[in-house]
Order: C-alpha cells, then sequence, then structure tokens
C-alpha cells in the first residue's frame, strides 16, 4: 500500500491553508459572529464550518465531485441556496448597524447545522477539495489518505478561523459590554452580500468551475 509523503502533505497543507485564510464566506461569517462579541455562537459556527468542510472532504473523496459535471443544472440551484443564505446573513447584519434594528442581529444565522451545511452550496469549497483529493489520492487512494487529507483540513481550517475570529475581536469596541461601532457591522454585512453575488457569478461561470482552481474560505 502507498501512502502520501511528506513532501505532498505539505503541499497540501499549504493550499488548504492559502485558500481558507483568504477573505471568502466562512471567514466573514465567523468574523462577524466574533464582532457580535457572543463567543458561544461564534464557536458553534467554526464548529459547524470545519465539520461541514470535512464531510465535503470525506463525499468528495468518494467521487462526489462529479456530479456537478453530470448535472450543471444541480450544481447552479444548490450555489444558489448558498447565496440566499449569505444574502440574508449579510442583510440581518447591515440592517443591525442601526441601533433601531439592533434586534435584527438576532436573524444572523450562527447555527453549527446551518453553517455545516452551507459548506456543501459553496462551489469554492468544492473546488478545493476536488483539487485536495485528486492530488492526495495520487499518494494514497485509501482509507490512510483520506485520513491524512481530513487532518490536513481540520487543521487548517482552525488556524485560519481562529485568525478571522481573532480579527473581529480586535475590531469590537467594547463599551459597558455594548456591541461593535455601526460601521464594522454595516461594512461586514455588505462583504457577505458582496460575496453571495460572487458565488451566484461563479455558478454561471459553466461545468469549468471544478477545472479552475479557487479559493474557499
Amino acid at each position: 500500500m502507498t501512502s502520501v509523503s511528506a513532501e505532498v502533505l505539505t503541499g497540501l497543507f499549504s493550499l488548504a491553508f492559502v485558500a481558507m485564510i483568504t477573505p471568502g464566506p466562512n471567514n466573514l461569517v465567523a468574523m462577524s459572529l466574533s464582532v457580535g462579541g457572543n463567543l458561544r455562537r461564534t464557536m458553534a459556527a467554526c464548529g459547524g464550518i470545519v465539520s461541514g468542510t470535512l464531510c465535503l472532504v470525506v463525499v468528495t473523496w468518494f467521487g462526489a465531485a462529479s456530479i456537478f459535471e453530470a448535472f450543471p443544472v444541480l450544481r447552479i440551484a444548490i450555489v444558489g441556496m448558498g447565496a440566499a443564505y449569505l444574502m440574508w446573513c449579510g442583510t440581518a447584519l447591515f440592517l443591525s448597524a442601526w441601533p433601531d434594528r439592533a434586534e435584527q442581529e438576532l436573524l444572523l444565522p450562527s447555527s453549527f447545522w446551518a453553517l455545516a451545511g452551507f459548506q456543501f452550496t459553496n462551489p469554492k469549497a468544492w473546488v478545493l477539495c476536488a483539487a485536495a483529493v485528486s492530488a492526495a489520492q495520487i499518494g494514497d487512494p485509501g482509507l490512510t489518505g483520506l485520513i491524512a487529507l481530513s487532518a490536513i483540513f481540520t487543521i487548517a481550517s482552525v488556524v485560519s478561523l481562529s485568525i478571522w475570529v481573532g480579527i473581529g475581536r480586535l475590531l469590537t469596541v467594547r463599551r459597558g459590554g455594548t456591541r461593535a461601532p455601526p460601521w464594522i457591522t454595516a461594512v461586514l454585512g455588505l462583504a457577505l452580500i458582496a460575496t453571495s453575488a460572487i458565488l451566484v457569478a461563479s455558478a454561471t461561470g459553466g461545468p469549468q468551475l471544478l477545472e479552475r482552481g479557487g479559493i474557499s474560505g
């Protein structure tokens, strides 16, 4: 039985970490929640992101990514749901920037299951998993290769999310327990809305999406 070499493992970690640390829907959601100051919600959200990503790695390992090539309409429909989810997140966050709409912040989805499921609607996450799985299976197409890749994705995801959560905490200005300044919340909301538009654009780019490579986060 073959095994994944140290060189391949290093390359896979570099690919995963660079892809995950760059701005993307997962990082923006994590940072948005951390800016709100609710550690419990933030940890639950990050846990969902990591778990969903691992599930995506597993299903991709067993060939699920090929479904998008065979059924482009399904890909567009799934991405559409992901874009709608981000639009909801961004709108709720943007509206919560105003004092008279403070309760709107409670509408920001942050549950473990919601964010775990979102990973299956993120085309960039599919791209990253497809590229990583393809490289890992060259070294070891068996269970050992899958375990090694899962460990790499877990470490890269936890580290990158921790950095973005830390950034969110640094941006939070504490004033007797009050929330972050309105302009930070508004900018984060607009960033999520813009990200949803980018997802839609990438989904309509054709079946070659999974062949171009990309980033996830």
